[in-house]
């Protein structure tokens, strides 16, 4: 009865050990969290970006479709985007891959310098390989491309990129017209950086160096 009557204080002990050792680590979580000095952090309204992103309104995109730019490839597909508040240029390009795989990229049409890419063999083995398209349709709402079981679909107006699976939407860009491209510009000294209306106007210029 005695070394029963000892085990079960020992269990209890351990227990209650436990318990105040959870306890303490709350605390010490707790303080840090409070202990953190926000002054070390921007908040959305001392940040141009932020404001600019958070400027934009659903339903309102800028970016139109220039189907008079048009340049269909084997595997890829070009056009220029308009950003009617602005009128500044992007080009859009959509790669058709292997293994039901698209790749897009957006750049400005005349950049001030070439963004950095990652080059095949950092991230990818290499280059992926790509797949024959057919465009199926044309017209001045958009341009339709298949590649083996897939679709894509680019509408003009707004831009708009629905990418299908045996007809079924599974990725929409722009679906809700909220994309923003911040390109580049020359920076000017002591210039304020106004929030554009709508997701147009300007970018800013000490965030785009």
């Amino acid at each position: 009865m005695m070394a029963l009557s000892i085990h079960d204080w020992c269990r209890r002990f351990k227990s209650q050990i436990m318990r105040i050792d959870s306890f303490l680590v709350f605390l010490l979580l707790i303080s840090q969290v409070f202990g953190v000095n926000k002054e070390n952090f921007k908040t959305c309204d001392q940040s141009g970006f932020c404001k600019r992103q958070r400027a934009m309104e659903p339903g309102k995109s800028p970016y139109v479709v220039l189907m008079d730019s048009i340049n269909v490839k084997s595997s890829k597909i070009e056009v220029q985007l308009l950003n009617k508040a602005n009128d500044v240029r992007l080009l859009l390009e959509v790669f058709t891959l292997a293994h039901n795989t698209a790749r897009i990229k957006i750049n400005e049409l005349q950049p001030l310098k070439p963004r950095y890419e990652i080059p095949p063999g950092d991230v990818l083995l290499g280059e992926p390989m790509q797949q024959q398209l057919t465009v199926t349709d044309k017209s001045k709402s958009g341009v339709t491309l298949t590649f083996e079981n897939n679709k894509i679909v680019i509408h003009t107006d707004p831009f708009r990129i629905d990418f299908l699976v045996n007809e079924t939407p599974v990725v929409i860009i722009n679906a809700q017209g909220l994309l923003k491209f911040e390109h580049l510009q020359t920076k000017v000294q002591g210039k304020q950086d106004p929030v554009p209306n709508e997701g147009g106007g300007d970018s800013n210029a000490d965030e785009q160096q």
